[in-house]
């Protein structure tokens, strides 16, 4: 569930120092592989 909401975070193109301030780490990899198609839950 985290990791799905971290991909929907990612949707709306949350900067990176923003996610941190959520206290979750996101990916790069993963986050330009959700916008090119590539669902991971």
């Amino acid at each position: 569930m985290l990791k799905y909401l971290v991909n929907k975070l990612s949707l709306y193109s949350i900067g990176p120092y923003e996610m941190e301030f959520f206290g979750i780490e996101v990916n790069a990899t993963s986050k330009v592989d959700f916008r090119q198609g590539n669902w991971k839950f």
